[in-house]
């Protein structure tokens, strides 16, 4: 089944896809495209340690590592 978990892994490997990947049921996808108002990945978004949205919807690889940790002083 191309939409399991171990398909998931497997086309990754193949693809040298690296890093972490968090696995969600159904329901979880779509509260999360509900909360971050998104509807296709990559995705992403800066969280703080208290659970507060810093910065929804990124550019990714258009973001620079300095914008990014300015962003987190920021709301450190």
């Amino acid at each position: 089944n191309s939409n399991s978990k171990e398909g998931a892994e497997k086309w990754m490997n193949d693809n040298n896809i690296h890093g972490e990947h968090i696995y969600v049921t159904r329901n979880e996808w779509n509260l999360l495209m509900e909360m971050f108002n998104f509807s296709s990945i990559p995705h992403a978004a800066l969280i703080g340690k208290d659970g507060k949205v810093i910065q929804n919807d990124f550019q990714i690889g258009l973001t620079s590592l300095d914008e990014i940790k300015n962003l987190i002083k920021k709301y450190e």
